[in-house]
């Protein structure tokens, strides 16, 4: 059987994306002004890319969902929710649940939910592309105004990152690896200087008090977070841009120790939440 061949720009990408997830897990609890405002840029892509990356890579196959998702989920849910009962003594029953996901693990559910909308999202035809993103941006938007909805099942978060897994998704289908690797010096320069220029103006934009930490989380609606419509697209332009930025500044050859970690990522994450959680609370 011939070998799968990694496109290493992602595997790259998903190294930084690791770095800063296990860094914002870290920096979480310290009560310092400076450390606020980096852990708001960091949340304000890190995860969107993270969907991306995801989408790009999906495939809607039920026995490889099923073995790489669902069990993965149903395993390290009960790990996380044994080790906060019997090791952190934070909960005050076990409770053995898996309707809402134990921290970390709203990742898996949201992954497991986008998996299983690509028979829905599977179009060759742009225009049909350009109205399901459309689509999805609006479920984002108009889900901050239910009240309701939030940690269970990740709903909240499922429906407010669900634009960037289906950009990720196209983006895999119209090869935009080698697409990027084929733009002209010139062009590739002026995006680099554009995306950059956003992402600093996207990072003044989350230092200003209105953007919270939780907006950012994007776990409830607008009456709980103090936001609004417009500060969840803005957000979402901002986390894009991101994206855009990397996908132009990252290695596109593999690099030895990156690309390795890069390839590891799931187990990096599902894993990294037991050690953060003991020793950084």
């Amino acid at each position: 059987m011939t070998a799968v061949k990694r496109d290493y720009l992602f595997d790259n990408i998903k190294c930084l994306l690791i770095i800063l997830v296990v860094a914002g897990h870290i920096i979480e609890n310290i009560d310092n002004s400076t450390v606020n405002y980096i852990y708001k840029i960091i949340y304000s892509f890190h995860m969107p890319a993270f969907i991306f990356v995801t989408g790009y890579f999906a495939r809607f196959r039920p026995e490889k969902i099923l073995r790489k998702i669902v069990l993965p989920y149903i395993v390290f849910q009960t790990l996380y929710i044994l080790f906060d009962y019997f090791v952190l003594h934070q909960a005050d029953t076990l409770n053995l649940q898996y309707t809402k996901p134990y921290w970390i693990m709203w990742y898996l559910m949201a992954t497991l939910f986008y998996h299983m909308i690509i028979p829905f999202i599977e179009y060759d035809s742009n225009n049909k592309r350009i109205i399901v993103i459309v689509i999805s941006v609006m479920i984002s938007l108009l889900a901050g105004y239910n009240n309701s909805i939030g940690y269970f099942l990740s709903v909240s978060r499922i429906c407010v990152f669900m634009p960037f897994f289906i950009l990720g998704y196209y983006a895999s289908k119209s090869d935009i690896s080698a697409k990027i690797c084929q733009l002209k010096t010139p062009v590739k320069a002026a995006l680099i200087i554009l995306s950059a220029i956003a992402c600093f103006l996207g990072t003044l934009f989350v230092k200003q008090d209105i953007i919270t930490r939780n907006i950012l989380y994007c776990s409830y609606g607008y009456e709980k977070t103090g936001s609004n419509p417009m500060i969840r697209l803005a957000c979402m332009i901002i986390a894009l841009f991101w994206i855009c930025l990397l996908t132009l500044i990252i290695p596109k050859k593999k690099v030895t120790i990156i690309s390795w970690v890069g390839s590891k990522t799931f187990w990096i994450y599902v894993l990294h939440g037991f050690i953060v959680r003991y020793f950084f609370g």
